[in-house]
């Protein structure tokens, strides 16, 4: 029988090794994305002159047009691996990751047949970490989450302020939050679970499917560099849950606007994947 500690070790180093061959790819394709990026610019840039010497309504200005949506498309594919490869850089600040997480759930679900249920959060530590860019790795999670339950069902969050103190963790010891993210769905083979940050895995049917594989390689990307750490448990024909680490701030706790409250009369109600206003923005 293998003693804990030597199974502990060995997932230690498989993660390890799952992290530098993430980095070496992620190396790799951001160099090609902006000798792309540059490419598509300039294609861009000569369809847009191409139209305006073209009768607007013609068969070849509507081609341009497909030509030209077809590179923006390719843009955006760029501009995703970029921050794939390197994430942009930080600008980290306390951030309310509650209401965070709610904003984007509720972005990221709008018009979809998935309800969302918030658990108990009083109490939360905020989280040191770049607004905009956690933000992309929350949506890719809730896309994730929605593309996994095609005919619908909920999206279970659960908040947990976490301690470390070093010892068998990859972390450095010190605060963290905790965001638990479940779906209802078929669950992950064993078998795909320890590629499933991997760029362009995908165990969805590319055929029905726009999704590029990327999402979640994106998702482990930004939440390392933050410090963090995203891991999954997965029972087939049961449904997923994604768990991400997250540096709670250290400092005073910022004086944030009081929330609205929600469901006071019927607590643990599902809350709808209806859109609300709010200010995060999602950047490719």
């Amino acid at each position: 029988m293998t003693p804990p500690s030597a199974d502990r070790s060995k997932g230690r180093n498989d993660l390890k090794r799952q992290i530098r061959q993430l980095e070496s790819i992620a190396a790799l394709s951001g160099g090609i994305a902006h000798d792309y990026n540059n490419l598509l610019t300039a294609i861009m840039g000569n369809l847009s002159l191409a139209m305006e010497h073209v009768t607007p309504g013609s068969p070849l200005a509507t081609f341009l047009e497909q030509a030209l949506s077809a590179s923006r498309s390719a843009k955006t594919l760029t501009r995703r691996l970029i921050t794939f490869s390197k994430g942009g850089q930080l600008e980290k600040s306390p951030t309310d990751i509650v209401h965070l997480v709610e904003n984007v759930a509720a972005f990221s679900l709008s018009g979809s047949n998935i309800n969302i249920q918030i658990g108990a959060n009083e109490g939360i530590w905020p989280a040191q970490v770049d607004f905009q860019q956690i933000g992309q790795a929350l949506h890719n999670l809730m896309i994730n989450a929605a593309e996994a339950m095609p005919k619908g069902g909920t999206v279970f969050i659960d908040f947990e302020n976490v301690t470390i103190n070093g010892g068998n963790s990859i972390l450095s010891a010190g605060r963290y939050v905790n965001i638990a993210i479940r779906d209802q769905g078929m669950g992950i083979p064993a078998e795909h679970i320890e590629k499933i940050f991997d760029p362009y895995f995908s165990t969805k049917n590319r055929g029905a499917s726009k999704g590029t594989g990327l999402g979640l390689s994106i998702s482990h990307s930004i939440i390392t560099k933050h410090g963090g750490e995203i891991t999954v448990c997965s029972r087939t024909g049961v449904g997923s849950t994604f768990h991400v680490l997250l540096p709670a701030d250290t400092g005073p706790q910022p004086i944030v606007p009081e929330k609205p409250q929600r469901n006071e009369r019927y607590p643990g109600k599902p809350v709808h994947g209806k859109g609300k206003s709010w200010s995060w923005t999602m950047k490719p």
